[in-house]
């Protein structure tokens, strides 16, 4: 019996550790709506114990490159954002809105050199082009 829990135990443990990040683990709130078929994310930071309190919203919307909202790799995550999230939560809830029909995290190893998102075929995905 004492051999099969230790089995199990390894099991459970390495499954926690094979886990993908969620976005609550990169301190946003994530939601989600359907447009034109397609889940759009929409990432929300605020400060800490400030979610509920009044403040100006600053809406951002990336460039015309589809470029996931995160990008995850072995050394940490890189910033896909111009400024910092943290910093500007102080004075602001901040709204970060997805591109279409891109993945909202990604792993670097699976971009191109400038952290677009290619389809199989080398090309920017036909229904975000479209």
């Amino acid at each position: 019996m004492k051999p099969y829990f230790l089995l199990l135990v390894s099991f459970c443990s390495l499954q926690a550790l094979g886990q993908r990040k969620s976005v609550a683990d990169y301190g946003f709130t994530h939601l989600q709506t359907v447009y034109k078929g397609d889940t759009v994310h929409l990432l929300i930071k605020s400060k800490k114990g400030e979610e509920q309190k009044p403040k100006p919203l600053f809406f951002f919307c990336q460039g015309s490159l589809p470029v996931p909202l995160i990008i995850d790799s072995k050394e940490g995550v890189y910033s896909t954002f111009p400024f910092k999230p943290d910093s500007l939560a102080v004075y602001y809830h901040l709204a970060i809105v997805s591109k279409p029909y891109i993945p909202l995290i990604l792993d670097v190893s699976v971009l191109g050199p400038d952290f677009a998102f290619n389809d199989s075929t080398g090309n920017f995905p036909q229904a975000y082009s479209i």
